[in-house]
């Protein structure tokens, strides 16, 4: 669906001066890993010499459910489990934000996904952490594994620890996707919606060496419907103020056998007065496992739109 640097993104709705914040890493993360398997794993440069056949072709090998549990175990304590959530944890796995948290984290398991990577079985594996009484800007915490077999037990090639997403104290949605031929990352979900506007983000997390690195981010959401209502009731703004807009992410695996595949970004709906109807292109720097993201899908509203 460790501990690395944490890093907080402060997101600023320009168009009615309200402070939209979302919270997120921007750095890469560093790395705890279980195991001791190469720093270069979650590098597609590593891999790219593969034929496609190798990249693509399914593996009978699989990693059952008990070895991903033993793996939880033995980071979080007898407690952590597959399904359900869990307290006890160690003691560099707290988060306190002064004033904003008691420090107490609640984790469960929110993504655990079958790959193939080098046609060897893998598993990516997300656990969301919720902070227990959280103010309105506290994130949430998100951990992340790229585990694979090694030594009898799995080991995670990539790791990162309390990386922050979301707001009120709830961590970002998280989805496994695949990204390349053997690139597997993750794509996490998170809003914010205050006084009548709402702001979705995606970012993008991909394994770096044995750490993941925030690849960048984009918005999937802008609205300013509910805030519309009124302000025109006043008498305060024009039709043309408002706007709605979906941002839709698809990654394109048509060359199955490619390190990277391109993601392309599509708008739809209505950008103030006009039709929001472009296209994005994203391109992978495998050297530094960003994608470069244009400014226009990191707006907040029609102020932005206008500048353009």
């Amino acid at each position: 669906m460790t501990t690395p640097d944490c890093i907080r993104r402060s997101i600023l709705a320009s168009t009615v001066a309200l402070a939209i914040a979302a919270c997120s890493p921007a750095t890469e993360s560093a790395a705890t890993p279980a195991g001791t398997q190469p720093a270069d794993a979650g590098d597609p440069t590593a891999t790219s010499t593969q034929p496609a056949t190798t990249a693509t072709t399914a593996t009978t090998a699989t990693v059952d459910d008990a070895a991903v549990s033993a793996f939880l175990a033995s980071v979080y304590g007898p407690s952590a489990s597959l399904s359900g959530e869990w307290n006890n944890v160690p003691a560099d796995a707290s988060f306190s934000v002064e004033g904003e948290s008691d420090g107490q984290v609640t984790r469960s398991v929110c993504e655990q996904e079958e790959a193939t990577i080098s046609g060897q079985p893998a598993v990516m594996l997300a656990v969301c952490g919720t902070v227990q009484g959280a103010g309105h800007p506290a994130a949430g915490t998100n951990d992340f594994f790229l585990l694979q077999p090694g030594d009898g037990a799995l080991a995670a090639t990539a790791s990162a620890h309390m990386d922050e997403f979301g707001s009120r104290g709830e961590p970002g949605d998280v989805d496994s996707k695949r990204f390349g031929a053997d690139l597997y990352g993750f794509v996490v979900e998170s809003g914010f919606y205050n006084m009548g506007q709402g702001v979705q983000t995606a970012h993008l997390v991909l394994p770096k060496g044995d750490g993941f690195v925030d690849a960048g981010w984009f918005r999937e959401g802008l609205d300013n419907e509910d805030w519309m209502k009124g302000c025109l009731e006043r008498g305060e703004c024009s039709a043309d103020e408002a706007y709605d807009i979906d941002f839709e992410l698809d990654i394109d695996d048509s060359d199955p056998g490619a390190a990277a595949y391109p993601l392309r970004v599509t708008e739809s709906g209505t950008a103030c007065g006009k039709p929001a109807d472009a296209t994005h292109d994203l391109a992978l720097d495998v050297a530094t496992m960003t994608y470069a993201v244009p400014a226009a899908l990191q707006r907040d509203g029609c102020a932005d739109v206008a500048a353009e």
